[in-house]
Order: structure tokens, then sequence, then C-alpha cells
């Protein structure tokens, strides 16, 4: 028996991705190669333009320009899809439904994959489309891709403000304690 080495998993979501690219169908594959690459030149293996668009994504200076473009929302949506395991676009519409509507949801992520940030991974037990950061990016979106971004920081007002507005009074942790040192 041969035993095979376990495989970087970093490779392993390369070789998804390149997969997924070359799944695709050919009009929408040529669109984005020619939006990247230029003309594509007959004959073409498809092989090699994914290795082509792999190399324009690998330089510094073109990974710069991907990040500096990013949004507010952009960065929200990579965060969700970096942190919650198998997103589909309807656990991302669910998630972001006090944030944005679905039609702006659909338009960011359609975005976000034209613009090669994010790929759809064809999940075969369930068949859905799970969106995946694109891993040759993975590494330069590291820096803003934090479980923080996606949870609310808490606002912490004064309890004055609270105890003196009759509609909005709330119990509050300090009041507890306050009343319970009071009784005590």
């Amino acid at each position: 028996m041969i035993e095979r080495k376990q495989e970087n998993p970093q490779v392993q979501k390369i070789i998804e991705w390149r997969e997924t690219l070359s799944g695709m169908e050919n009009q929408q594959f040529f669109s984005l190669i020619h939006l990247y690459l230029g003309e594509v030149k007959t004959p073409y293996n498809k092989q090699n333009l994914i290795e082509q668009l792999s190399s324009f994504l690998r330089k510094e200076e073109n990974q710069n320009l991907i990040f500096n473009m990013l949004s507010e929302k952009d960065i929200l949506i990579l965060n969700a899809i970096y942190f919650i395991s198998d997103v589909t676009q309807e656990k991302l519409s669910s998630f972001f439904s006090g944030t944005f509507n679905f039609a702006t949801l659909y338009e960011n992520l359609i975005n976000l994959e034209e613009r090669l940030l994010v790929y759809k991974k064809i999940d075969s037990e369930n068949k859905t489309h799970c969106y995946k950061i694109n891993p040759i990016l993975e590494k330069k979106l590291l820096s803003i891709l934090k479980l923080s971004a996606l949870l609310p920081i808490p606002q912490i007002e004064n309890l004055q403000t609270k105890i003196n507005d009759k509609n909005n009074f709330q119990i509050t942790p300090l009041l507890l304690g306050a009343i319970y040192s009071l009784v005590n």
C-alpha cells in the first residue's frame, strides 16, 4: 500500500477554487478571463488560463488594488463568509436581514464573485452553493477578517439617563447591583 501524504489545507483550497473555475459555464468563465487577462487567443487551454489568472492574483500590486477597493459592506460580507461555516446565500440573507435587503446582498455577492474575492463551491451532498473566500487572496484579507466585525459593539449609556427616561426604563446589571447593595 502506498501511503499518501496529507496535503496542505491551503493547497487543497486552491485546488478546490481552480476546480470551481474550470467547472464554470464557458460564457461566464471566458467573460471573467477576458476581464482580467484580456483577449483569449485560440487555441486555448482552460487550465493554462486558470494558471494565468492565479498568477495575476498572486501579484502584490494586484492584491493591493483589490484590497483597497473594498467597501464596508464588502468587508462585512467577507467576514460572514469567512466565519459562518458552509454559508449559503440563504444563510447570509438571514444573517443580514436587519442590515440590508436580499437584493442588495445579492448584488454585493455577485460583485465580490466578479472581483474574485469569493467563489461558490457546489456542495454535492446538499446540492447547495456555499460561498468561500478566494484562497489566493485569503492571506491578504486576514487583516480585516475579524469576528468582532460581525458582532455589534455594545453601547454603554449613562445609568442616570436610563433611570430618568421613564419610556425607556431598562433593568441593567448595574441597577440590580445597586438594589442588592441597598437591601443588604
